[in-house]
């Protein structure tokens, strides 16, 4: 009887995942699954046209003919961002279970899913980002060293046996690492062993995963997340994607709204009217899933509405809706969204671009599997090339629901 060997068993992994890997790490990022998926990111870079400003008339024919204009178009060239999870299996536990097909099975698949959900979880943070690469902001540090976060919340960032580094506020890059060893999430404390010759971190650094840090203010290896796109303030003349946004704000960086003592549900209904002043158009309102709690409690929601991912693999999340002057908006939480903050949008607004499959296995000598040199194991690896686009940002409102 032959054995099961990694070139048989890359056809399984097929049957295993019939819709790519897309339905393992859905549900790890909400708002990226709920976007819609572009699968073609060819070339050096993807461009968007963001009108921002029309054609000139006038009410008098000569006034109008002699005044043609074309219409004024943000040209953003967004280039494509990596990501990278690898996984190993090793030899002596694929030997002892080489005469049940379903324990290798399942011990292959048990890899292969954690690292989709090391996919899935990255992916959260990088949609939700501001471009920095940033996952925590040093509050404070106790012995240990302890780190508590500015934000408890930002916990969920973090997993344990991750591995850190850690910047300052003016972009330097320390040395050493950190290795994560406990988290508390509902104290907002994230446990740390140095490593490299690290020392422990002081209040204000900032921290990401190991690798996704480059050198300078807001610089990183990381996607241009939702925070990137629509930021808390409103954007300098530093081109974005090689657009000077400041020429007109709103429209080529969304609109933001703080709400100051307001409930939720009244600072909702003034981002929306302030987005329709604007031009934009709504269907759907994020939020962290704490204070979408909040909202449902305080309007007493008990009408949900179904919600499809957008992708290859489909797979449904639960909101429910809020009646407006302009239609229902439907409200849907993301634990990675910010608390402070919530994203009114619409779902055409957005792109998911990547090149092929979100991740997809390296298998460009056609081998799903390969040998490990430095142990007696085999390796996967999977991989993304690609970034979030925003098509429209005049479709988005970012909500500041306790600024003032």
């Amino acid at each position: 009887m032959a054995s099961l060997n990694m070139s048989s068993f890359s056809s399984a992994l097929k049957i295993l995942y019939p819709d790519s890997l897309e339905e393992v790490w859905f549900p790890e990022a909400p708002f990226l699954s709920w976007v819609p998926k572009a699968y073609d990111f060819e070339g050096s870079s993807r461009q968007t046209n963001a009108m921002f400003s029309g054609i000139r008339g006038s009410t008098q024919f000569g006034v109008a003919l002699n005044g043609k204009t074309t219409p004024a178009l943000a040209k953003f060239n967004v280039t494509r961002k990596k990501d990278y999870v690898l996984g190993s299996i090793d030899n002596e536990t694929m030997m002892a279970s080489q005469s049940n097909k379903g324990a290798i099975a399942k011990a292959i698949k048990v890899q292969v899913d954690a690292a989709a959900y090391e996919f899935g979880r990255s992916m959260a943070v990088q949609c939700w980002g501001d471009g920095s690469g940033t996952r925590g902001v040093v509050l404070s540090v106790a012995a240990g060293p302890v780190v508590t976060l500015n934000d408890r919340r930002d916990c969920v960032k973090f997993e344990v046996g991750m591995v850190l580094e850690n910047k300052n506020a003016a972009g330097a890059i320390y040395a050493g690492t950190f290795l994560v060893t406990a988290l508390d999430i509902d104290l907002g404390t994230v446990t740390l062993t140095l490593q490299g010759g690290a020392v422990a971190p002081i209040a204000t650094d900032l921290l990401a995963r190991e690798g996704d840090f480059l050198a300078g203010v807001g610089q990183s290896n990381c996607m241009s997340g939702v925070f990137a796109w629509i930021p808390v303030a409103s954007p300098s003349a530093t081109p974005f994607f090689g657009v000077d946004r400041s020429v007109n704000p709103v429209r080529l960086a969304g609109g933001r709204v703080r709400g100051g003592a307001k409930t939720i549900e009244e600072v909702v209904f003034d981002s929306l009217a302030r987005g329709k002043t604007n031009g934009g158009k709504f269907d759907t309102v994020w939020m962290n899933s704490e204070r979408a709690s909040e909202l449902q409690k305080s309007m007493q929601a008990k009408a949900f509405v179904d919600v499809q991912s957008a992708g290859k693999a489909k797979v449904g999340f639960q909101g429910f809706n809020l009646v407006t002057s302009s239609g229902a908006l439907t409200v849907l939480d993301d634990p990675t969204c910010p608390y402070a903050y919530g994203l009114m949008t619409r779902r055409d607004a957005w792109e998911f671009a990547t090149l092929g499959d979100a991740p997809h296995f390296a298998e460009e000598d056609g081998r799903r599997f390969l040998r490990e040199s430095a142990s007696d194991g085999i390796e996967f690896r999977l991989k993304m090339y690609g970034n979030l686009i925003c098509q429209r940002p005049v479709d988005n409102v970012l909500i500041d629901f306790d600024g003032v």
